[in-house]
């Protein structure tokens, strides 16, 4: 891949993710208000589920911000084929 073509990548999925996550909003608050609550009433060991529970719920964030920077950046038809996912 070519530098301008990287560079252009990581500045549009920067855009993408701030747009989708509202980055500026949450830099206090990386976690979700279920999570909060998960933990205020989790014992050591169900620690661990809240921890799950978030993780999947960044992962689909992940991947709609992945599926939408394909959709407006790299290949349209490529990203019919993330509905799966």
């Amino acid at each position: 891949m070519r530098f301008k073509t990287v560079i252009r990548i990581i500045v549009a999925t920067a855009t993408v993710v701030a747009s989708f996550t509202g980055i500026a909003a949450q830099t206090e608050r990386p976690y979700s208000k279920t999570f909060d609550k998960c933990m205020d009433h989790a014992s050591t060991g169900s620690m661990l589920d809240c921890y799950k529970r978030e993780s999947e719920r960044w992962d689909r964030r992940l991947n709609a911000v992945y599926k939408e920077l394909i959709i407006r950046e790299i290949d349209p038809q490529r990203a019919i084929g993330l509905d799966a996912t």
